[in-house]
């Protein structure tokens, strides 16, 4: 009979420690249970997941580290104290902040389109001054109306402007000498090497590369690859016996 108590006794006794060292809860975000959340007991490198209804339960001792994982959340890290084992605990993670890819910001042209209604209406007046009419003739026109091909020619003039600079812009970039967009692309220290070329040979390549008369379309079609193919191949010609 003591023996049957005792084994009972026992029983109950191991059944109370191991419920105690269960840590227990549920994990949630903005008050979200949520599912499929990896809970890892570093110490004991044992893991488990958490339910439909975001709940879960570890075993674990006092001192353990837990650690939560998901995807698109902060990871969070939990070191067990005795009080976590006798509630069901709440666990909160945070969203990762989304991350924005770098924009490259361009700065475009300002147009500006004069829409003064009192600067149109008197360059209007002071157009139609400067012009004699017939007395008691209707000529179709609104008096002291917005003279709307002025309008046009002024947006017209400042789209030509816009344009005109644009053009520029790209005459300078083809008018960039080939020294210079050699130098700017790769750099003699570079080329050096890669050409295998004393560097006092440099400057005599490169008049050599300019007499081919393909070096403007290398220069403005400003692909890096393109460019050291070409320069390679005048290389070899530059000195075949290397």
């Amino acid at each position: 009979m003591n023996k049957i108590y005792f084994l009972i006794i026992s029983i109950a006794c191991v059944n109370s420690i191991s419920a105690q060292s269960k840590f227990k809860g549920i994990v949630l975000s903005e008050g979200i249970p949520l599912a499929d959340v990896e809970i890892v007991n570093v110490p004991k490198k044992n893991a488990v997941k958490s339910n439909d209804r975001g709940e879960f339960q570890i075993q674990v001792e006092v001192n353990d580290e837990i650690v939560f994982f998901l995807k698109n959340y902060l990871q969070k890290n939990e070191k067990i104290k005795m009080e976590h084992l006798a509630v069901h605990n709440n666990v909160v993670l945070k969203r990762r902040p989304i991350e924005l890819d770098e924009v490259k910001i361009v700065k475009a042209p300002k147009v500006y389109v004069i829409n003064d209604y009192e600067s149109l209406k008197m360059a209007k007046i002071e157009k139609d001054q400067s012009r004699p009419k017939v007395i008691g003739v209707y000529t179709g026109e609104f008096q002291n109306g917005i003279d709307f091909m002025a309008v046009g020619n002024k947006i017209a003039s400042l789209i030509g402007k816009i344009f005109k600079k644009n053009e520029d812009i790209q005459k300078r970039k083809i008018k960039t000498s080939f020294e210079d967009y050699i130098n700017i692309s790769f750099g003699n220290e570079y080329l050096v090497q890669k050409l295998n070329l004393p560097e006092n040979e440099f400057d005599l390549f490169i008049r050599f590369c300019k007499n081919d008369n393909l070096v403007a379309t290398v220069v403005s079609k400003d692909n890096k690859l393109e460019a050291l193919e070409f320069l390679l191949k005048k290389r070899r010609e530059f000195k075949p016996d290397k």
